[in-house]
């Protein structure tokens, strides 16, 4: 397969090619220009000679009142100089005197001037304002063109095509640096994608190129460079909190079994009761790792209805009643009756059941939880908010991320994963719902959804 050509030496040829044809064509205008000015300059000098010519048959008639067979034999020496032929005609047009046609010729040729058709022009010659004859001036052509004025002509033209190929030197001069100039940002950003497809998360574009396209260009691999390596340092950050929430469980239901198997202990309820407690961890932390495959391959089916708010809220308080009650932390619920929305009723409960679970994690015993769903003004809200251990401000901006925790060591030990708020939010952001967070270290924490209004 034939190689494309690089962008650097794409734009080199386009710009030599736009030079080459503009300069064609400037040589072109150029020499029909000239051809234009020194035509208008003959014709110029053409005429004022034709202009003395005759006055001076007109000064003639005016001092002897007639003309005679001699009448032009003063300026014939000056007319043939000039390639001119002269003819004096009477009022009647019957020709007084003429010069020889072939002379005239002969010596235009002798004199080496250009040009060989001839023509003709007739003026009126007057008297006091009445025509009393006319003069036949005829020419070859550039006859009134010097050698000087011939030899400068041609060197305008020769310089016409020289001044056309230092144009295009020039033009390939310049081509290259702006080229180089031009394909450099695109260079850098090529080079910062190839490093990022080979795994290099780290690099990013520092220099501005004065561009707006290209520095937005670059802000936005850095912003997706920074982004895949955020997530990365996630990603391993999940694969060393799942092993460990895997080993801890595992190792303790392996030391269980096996003591049980040696004769060491003996199979009690109270030891059957410690392993369906780890076996529950671990069909927990199974179903959060379901629920995190399920987000990251944008599965997120929506059925909607029209459902109740408080009783959606009583329902998912009333499945963590025993937690509560087991860690002395107290659940209310204040919802106000006759508000609807509409939304997936399953992704409505998990949003609530993963909004309850951390706040339940997070508060300690003798706290309290509370539900609330509420008409604000024309919004309608639901609002969980605990008594907990709070966030501090840094950490709000994060909380949404998948696998982001807030307190690593804290969540592990109660068997958090790090996705259950990221679920709540990509289940918001699919049904077009606003989802806010208000915390304070020591005080607790409260997530508000914010329902459309339909």
């Amino acid at each position: 397969m034939k190689r494309p050509l690089p962008l650097a030496a794409r734009l080199t040829l386009s710009f030599i090619l736009v030079a080459a044809l503009f300069s064609a064509t400037l040589a072109v205008v150029l020499e029909l220009i000239i051809d234009r000015q020194f035509l208008g300059y003959i014709e110029e000098v053409r005429e004022k000679k034709h202009g003395e010519i005759v006055r001076y048959f007109e000064q003639i008639y005016a001092k002897d009142r007639s003309w005679s067979a001699d009448s032009g034999t003063e300026i014939a020496e000056q007319a043939m100089m000039d390639g001119s032929v002269v003819a004096l005609l009477d009022g009647d047009g019957k020709v007084l005197w003429s010069m020889d046609r072939e002379m005239v010729e002969l010596h235009y040729r002798m004199m080496g001037h250009e040009g060989s058709e001839y023509g003709e022009r007739e003026y009126p010659v007057l008297f006091s304002g009445t025509r009393v004859g006319s003069v036949r001036v005829g020419n070859f052509t550039g006859a009134h063109l010097s050698p000087e004025d011939a030899a400068f002509r041609r060197s305008l033209r020769r310089g016409v095509p020289a001044a056309s190929a230092v144009g295009v030197l020039a033009a390939v001069v310049l081509s290259l640096f702006l080229s180089r100039r031009l394909s450099r940002p695109l260079r850098r950003t090529t080079d910062l994608a190839e490093r990022l497809r080979r795994g290099e998360l780290s690099v990013r574009i520092r220099e501005r190129f004065g561009t707006n396209e290209l520095d937005s260009l670059a802000d936005a691999l850095n912003f997706l460079a920074q982004s895949l390596e955020e997530q990365e340092k996630l990603r391993r950050q999940l694969t060393r909190d799942v092993s460990h929430e895997l080993r801890t469980p595992l190792n303790a239901l392996n030391a269980l079994v096996e003591a049980c198997l040696d004769g060491v202990m003996e199979p009690t309820p109270e030891r059957l009761e410690d392993c369906r407690e780890e076996i529950a961890r671990l069909v927990t932390l199974t179903r959060d790792l379901e629920r995190l495959s399920d987000l990251e391959g944008d599965v997120l089916t929506l059925s909607a209805e029209r459902l109740d708010l408080a009783e959606a809220a009583r329902s998912a308080a009333r499945s963590f009643e025993p937690l509560c009650l087991r860690k002395g932390v107290s659940l209310e619920v204040r919802a106000e009756e006759g508000i609807f929305v509409s939304a997936d009723g399953d992704k409505l409960r998990q949003t609530l059941v993963n909004l309850l679970a951390n706040a339940v994690e997070y508060t300690p015993p003798g706290g309290s939880i509370t539900v609330r769903a509420f008409r604000d003004g024309d919004r309608t809200r639901l609002a969980v908010s605990d008594t907990g251990i709070g966030m501090a401000p840094e950490e709000l901006p994060r909380i949404f991320e998948r696998f982001y925790r807030v307190d690593r060591s804290r969540s592990r030990s109660s068997g958090g994963s790090g996705i259950g708020l990221a679920i709540v939010d990509r289940i918001a952001a699919a049904h077009g719902w606003k989802i806010l967070a208000e915390s304070e270290p020591g005080r607790g924490s409260v997530f508000t959804v914010e329902f459309p209004d339909r």
